[in-house]
């Protein structure tokens, strides 16, 4: 994502967030990624501050690491535009484009 974006000129700002302490969310459950995303904060809201905002995230599974991320962001940026590589087929598609990617429902 970050060459696609640097090839057609996007501004990149790296190192929005950062983790109070290392952690991995790989064999949490659902409560367990919940408590572990309040461990995100944002460095510098002021690199953000109404701009228009592509979020990505690697993999969408519980949505607890993207949900952190809006609660953070979502009242600083004029828009934001939440994207994940690959999602755990256990949330339901709630529309389907012409081109097959699928959009998901997440309580933001």
């Amino acid at each position: 994502m970050f060459w696609m974006c640097k090839g057609i000129g996007l501004p990149i700002i790296e190192n929005v967030f950062v983790k109070k302490s290392d952690y991995r969310q790989v064999g949490l459950n659902k409560v367990e990624r919940q408590k572990s995303a309040n461990h995100i904060y944002l460095a510098d809201e002021n690199s953000i501050r109404g701009k228009n905002i592509i979020v990505v995230d690697d993999i969408l599974t519980t949505g607890s690491t993207l949900l952190r991320v809006h609660d953070l962001i979502h009242h600083l940026c004029h828009s934001v535009v939440y994207i994940t590589y690959a999602y755990n087929c256990r949330y339901q598609s709630v529309n389907k484009s012409s081109s097959g990617s699928k959009r998901f429902h997440l309580p933001f």
